[in-house]
């Protein structure tokens, strides 16, 4: 109950921190490999994993909320995120239509199975966005979470799972 209360009032404080930002970006991504790699012990065949992101920065910086939705293992998780931004065109001047990301996130899971979890989620993700226009564009995304839910259900030992998502993104 105190990590819900917690990470309700980081939720709050980001969302009025995203609103002090300059640029804002909606980002609509999914894990392919969770599809071909199913079933899965909690599902009959595999599906497809849904994140959305929304996070609004400037230069250097993002800060946003994320959200995403597995729903053939029952999983759901959302939380806060913190990006950094990397100049590529300081590595290749070809690269100027791309934008590197590293960053953190930390949140809640649910999962709703025979036995619930409620479960605190942390990850270190990167990122690469490639422009197709100046508002619109893809994005390759992948990230290292631990997975607290995983512990909770399963007495999982080593609750790490690495995660890869392809997806486009509007620069609002």
């Amino acid at each position: 109950m105190k990590i819900r209360l917690l990470l309700l009032v980081v939720m709050i404080v980001a969302s009025l921190q995203l609103f002090a930002q300059k640029e804002g970006i909606v980002q609509v991504s999914l894990d392919p490999t969770m599809l071909v790699n199913g079933p899965y012990a909690d599902s009959e065949k595999g599906a497809l994993n849904f994140l959305i992101k929304a996070s609004r920065g400037n230069a250097n910086n993002e800060l946003g909320l994320y959200f995403e939705k597995f729903s053939a293992m029952e999983y759901t998780s959302a939380g806060v995120l913190y990006n950094y931004k990397m100049d590529l065109t300081t590595v290749s001047s070809m690269l100027n239509n791309m934008i590197g990301l590293i960053g953190l996130d930390a949140g809640y899971i649910r999962r709703d199975l025979a036995k619930k979890s409620d479960a605190f989620t942390t990850s270190i993700n990167a990122e690469l966005r490639y422009l197709i226009s100046q508002n619109f564009g893809l994005n390759l995304t992948s990230n290292y979470r631990m997975r607290g839910d995983l512990i909770d259900l399963y007495n999982d030992k080593t609750p790490f799972i690495f995660s890869g998502y392809v997806g486009l993104f509007y620069i609002l």
